[in-house]
């Protein structure tokens, strides 16, 4: 009976942040056309591919159009356009485009792996060069947005609430259905085109794989999930919380759908459902431990899944 008892508490305290966020002033029709239009988009970018084919012009594209279609979206819904008047609410918004549109088109690894980074081990360097560029680029908004907005006005949009404390065991109700969905992913052929991201070999460019550089670059994989985790579900809803209130998470999602372009259309499709659920958990207990764990567990398991399929079906 304890064993239960925990359980159902356990259960209890990882459904009660979604509980109060569709109890309180719930805005299905908002949440709905956000979704339609995100998978719509989606669908558009994978047949057109802007982000590769249309160089930098493309790039913005595909984080400008989801992000000025929501706060459009948002502000209709919510019949306040209060938000869209502040020019701090810009300013903000500016930075983190500019940060991702940055990440995604410098590409600076790719600059200093050829440059500075012998041939054989230049495709193993890029690999861990480019985790770390995205720890970089996380971190300039929280340099740069702090000192300006101390300059800016408290604003009445603001929620006032205490948090909700979620023990990190209570994750595991989402993380294990999470797992065998992931693995029904794996079956697909574009999972195992773009899975493992560190593949075994790489003779045609001189690579050959080693534990050790195994190692080092899921190291700094699950770095840059930390720092993903904390732009995403930390910096970004937190600063727009002050706008917005709980309507940041939404404001959040194009962005977080944005940056899976490339990757397999299921991963990018499942990434605006995950992103919408770790959105209200961070929200609700203002912290960001449990999608941490989520995300790092997730991409642990799709790693593993494509040194499976190398190993037993190349």
């Amino acid at each position: 009976m304890k064993i239960l008892k925990i359980i159902t508490n356990s259960f209890y305290s990882i459904i009660l942040p979604f509980k109060i966020y569709f109890e309180s002033d719930f805005k299905p029709k908002l949440l709905a056309s956000i979704f339609i239009f995100l998978f719509l988009f989606s669908i558009f970018e994978y047949i057109f591919n802007l982000n590769k084919d249309f160089g930098t012009l493309g790039v913005i594209s595909i984080f400008l159009i989801p992000f000025f279609v929501t706060v459009c979206l948002i502000a209709k819904h919510k019949k306040n356009y209060e938000f869209v008047q502040s020019k701090f609410f810009w300013i903000l918004s500016f930075l983190i485009l500019l940060i991702l549109i940055a990440n995604d088109e410098m590409k600076i690894s790719i600059w200093i792996a050829r440059s500075f980074i012998p041939e054989g081990y230049r495709f193993i360097g890029y690999k861990i060069l480019k985790q770390f560029e995205i720890l970089i680029f996380y971190l300039i908004p929280f340099l740069l947005w702090n000192p300006l907005k101390r300059l800016q006005e408290p604003s009445r949009n603001k929620e006032s609430m205490s948090r909700l404390e979620v023990p990190l065991s209570s994750y595991l109700f989402f993380f294990i259905p999470m797992i065998f969905v992931t693995i029904l992913i794996s079956f697909h052929h574009d999972f195992r085109l773009y899975y493992p991201i560190v593949p075994l070999d790489k003779p045609e460019i001189g690579y050959v794989a080693t534990l050790q550089w195994i190692i080092a670059f899921e190291i700094f994989y699950i770095l840059a999930f930390i720092a993903t985790e904390w732009f995403f579900r930390g910096f970004i809803i937190r600063e727009f919380e002050t706008f917005l209130g709980k309507e940041s998470i939404l404001l959040m999602l194009p962005l977080y759908v944005s940056i899976h372009f490339g990757k397999p259309f299921l991963e990018t499709i499942s990434s605006m459902f995950g992103g919408f659920v770790l959105g209200i958990l961070s929200y609700y207990t203002g912290n960001i431990r449990g999608g941490v764990f989520l995300h790092i567990g997730i991409a642990l398991t799709m790693e593993m899944m494509g040194f499976y399929w190398i190993r037993n079906y190349t």
